[in-house]
This record gives C-alpha cells, structure tokens and sequence, in this order.
C-alpha cells in the first residue's frame, strides 16, 4: 500500500504501471490537491483524468473508488484489498484532500485474517515440496504476442469489472427532470442543495459515481430522457475533467452544464444552490 497527493502519484506512475504490468496486487491512495504544478496544498478533484484514463504509461486501467465520508473510506480502503487480491491489480482511492483531513467517527469492519489462497498465485520462490515451478515477477516480455496476450487477459477484467464492480448512489432520481452528477465530497455539498430544490418543488435528483472507473453507465442508461431536460456536472476542479464520462453516456439526448471550483477554493453551500437555481429556473 501507498498514498499520495497528485504530484506524488505522478512520481509513483511508472512503478505504478509495473506493477499493473506484473499483475502485483496494491492498494494506492491519492488525497487530490489543487493543480496543476505544485499548485495548491488545498482541496480540489483535479486529479479525475489521471486517475481514470492515465495513471501510468501503457494504457491500463485500475479500479477507482471515489468516498464522499470518512466511513465511506474506511469501508472503500477495507475492501480495495480483496479486489486488489482477487485480481493481482493495483486499485487507486481517489479522495480530495476534505475527506483527508476531516474528522468524522467511524466504525471499523471487523478484523479478517489474510487467506493464504489469495496470494498463492502470485508469491515468489518456492516451499519445498510445493511442486510448482519458481515464480519470478517480471513486467517485460520477450515475445510481442506474449505481451499481447496479457493485454487481452487485462481488457477482459477491465469488461468484467464494468458488469460487476461498479458501485453508485442514485439520489432522488424516480421523477427527476434535473440530475446532478457528483462524486467525492462535492456531492455532498451538492445532496444538501438538491435536498433544498426538492422542498422548493424541483424535480431534481443526483447519481453519486462511487467507481469512477468503471464510470456508473446503467446509471445514465436506465433514465426516462423523455423527461430528463438537463445535466449538471459539479466538481473541484476547472475545466470540469468528468465531463467527458458524462457526455459519453448522455448521447447528445440532453444538455449538459458545469459548475465548479478550483485551485483549492472549496465549493459551499450557497454557491451551488445559487448555480443549480440558475440552470433550473434559466434551463442555460
């Protein structure tokens, strides 16, 4: 296990890539801070693009987790070890710097023994008498089709992740003719708006990504977009980075706005109440 910050987690991207590349498990920890350069020792969620399409060279993917509470990053980190197991993959904690440095109770999953099965595909050496043959670590091959093939093994556990791993919150989202999409501590923020418009009578409802990779596409899917009139991108960060994933999934059937802060300057409540009244009430 490792932790960073952005500039950190850049430093850490070619090891990174190995170790995706040698199919180790690990568990990393981006705290997202204010960007680019040295930029902010502050809060920000600048780091989406990084984490979600390029966390080191070679074109992998890991499985990105994004908690919006400290309990929901104990519970994130607790399990990001058995999927790390489960798969001999790196798997990335995304969480800005708020839900770093707050302090909220929490209750701790239960202590569970390491499974010796869970690492005997991937340990190095060899016991006597195993009668297996020694096992070196190793992210170089000598055979393009060999590389190839280990690709090929890694898109197919990219697919299964998107059918089996992808965690969301779909709030209020039965009649919503508004969504917001929100991840991280800004969807916070955003839920406390929402909750506001709601008693105002505006039908509008969020869907918290909780993996940001694979990106919650069901989510987007399953909505009526006969009654859908817009989207709402909230993040730490500008230019929106998320933006993209949404677009992807909305299809052109629905417009999309952004509202956002950054370089470490925290999003507040009034400031996306007043956002969110001008995109409903202006529909712009």
């Amino acid at each position: 296990m490792t932790g960073s910050s952005g500039p950190g987690i850049s430093l850490k991207s070619e090891g990174i890539s190995y170790i995706a590349g040698a199919s180790l498990p690990a568990v990393i920890v981006n705290v997202a801070r204010g960007g680019p350069g040295l930029g902010s020792i502050q809060p920000a969620q600048s780091d989406y693009l990084q984490s979600t399409k390029a966390l080191g060279h070679g074109g992998f993917h890991t499985l990105v987790f994004a908690p919006n509470s400290v309990q929901e990053a104990a519970d994130l980190i607790y399990n990001a070890f058995e999927y790390a197991e489960r798969d001999r993959s790196p798997v990335l904690i995304l969480a800005d710097g708020c839900i770093g440095s707050i302090m909220e109770e929490v209750e701790l999953p239960p202590m569970r023994e390491l499974n010796d099965a869970t690492t005997a595909g991937w340990k190095l050496g060899r016991d006597k008498g195993e009668g297996r043959k020694m096992r070196t670590i190793s992210s170089i091959y000598a055979l393009e089709t060999t590389l190839e093939a280990d690709n090929i093994r890694h898109g197919e556990m990219y697919r299964e992740w998107q059918k089996n791993d992808v965690m969301v919150e779909e709030f209020m989202l039965s009649d919503a003719e508004y969504v917001v999409v929100a991840y991280g501590i800004a969807s916070r923020v955003a839920k406390q708006a929402i909750l506001t418009l709601r008693a105002e009578g505006v039908k509008i409802g969020m869907i918290r990504p909780i993996t940001l990779y694979p990106f919650p596409k069901a989510s987007f899917a399953k909505l009526d977009y006969g009654k859908v009139k817009a989207f709402i991108d909230i993040e730490m960060t500008i230019p929106a980075q998320m933006r993209d994933d949404i677009a992807l999934e909305v299809k052109d059937r629905a417009p999309i706005y952004e509202y956002g802060r950054s370089g470490g300057v925290l999003l507040d409540d009034e400031g996306v109440l007043e956002a969110l009244r001008g995109f409903v009430g202006g529909d712009k």
